[in-house]
């Protein structure tokens, strides 16, 4: 024990030996931490920026692809407008939001507010993702009726009625994309009323809102030019690298 106490005493002293010398050393702590501060704030701004890229590259993206979907550039508008301000008033990514979108319309459904409203709260009432539950009403139109389970929904088919079970009710339906859309609206409004503005008012529904916020930032930044100038940059340095392969080449053998 004596010995142990011995060399715990010696690295102790050795440490403080240590710390010693870096204190009155022409370097000192203030420097390196100062270095420090300086590389972590370089690292932040780096991706700082590199969001901000990437969240003007997924709104220009997605105003691509809505414009096919949606067939004209003043349909992809008012999609893309739906989209964001149903995203910004939710927990729900934008991503998913413009997913389950897309995916209604190839049900050849016409999303409104209303219906994003009501569907969505059949989401955030069984904690899954807006998309996903799309995907089940997107089935559930082409007659596969296996993904309704997960939202506690099951369906018997006889012929072209069905029965629909939720929670112990049973309730009859024509086997049509009206009746089964009006159906779930239903329990969106009636069984799952107010589940987005309640996980809306969580500690994730705050951070998700603020994450909306620096979306829409990054976008209005885009729009005010920093998009065009991002381009401009980048086919920049395209042509620079395909016009001096052979230097790079070279530099790269050092």
């Amino acid at each position: 024990l004596i010995n142990i106490a011995v060399q715990n005493q010696q690295a102790l002293g050795k440490l403080n030996s240590k710390l010693n010398n870096l204190k009155q050393s022409s370097f000192g702590f203030g420097k390196a931490a100062k270095l420090a501060a300086g590389a972590f704030a370089a690292i932040g701004a780096v991706k700082l920026v590199g969001g901000i890229i990437n969240t003007i590259r997924t709104f220009e993206d997605l105003q691509a692809t809505l414009k096919t979907v949606q067939g004209s550039t003043e349909a992809a508008a008012e999609a893309f407008d739906l989209i964001r301000k149903f995203t910004a008033g939710t927990t729900f990514q934008l991503a998913e939001v413009s997913n389950a979108f897309i995916t209604f319309r190839n049900a050849g459904l016409n999303p409104t507010q209303e219906m994003m409203t009501e569907i969505g709260n059949i989401a955030a009432g069984m904690g899954k993702r807006f998309d996903d539950v799309a995907k089940a009403v997107f089935n559930a139109t082409t007659g596969e009726f296996e993904m309704m389970k997960q939202l506690g929904i099951k369906v018997k088919v006889q012929g072209d009625k069905l029965t629909a079970i939720f929670r112990g009710t049973s309730t009859e339906l024509n086997n049509s994309t009206e009746d089964i859309m009006g159906y779930l609206q239903k329990i969106g409004r009636e069984d799952f009323s107010g589940a987005i503005e309640e996980r809306a008012n969580t500690l994730t529904g705050a951070f998700s809102n603020f994450g909306d916020a620096m979306a829409e930032t990054a976008m209005k930044l885009g729009e005010g030019g920093l998009k065009t100038e991002l381009t401009h940059a980048a086919r920049a340095l395209t042509k620079f690298v395909n016009e001096n392969e052979e230097m790079i080449a070279s530099i790269g053998k050092f």
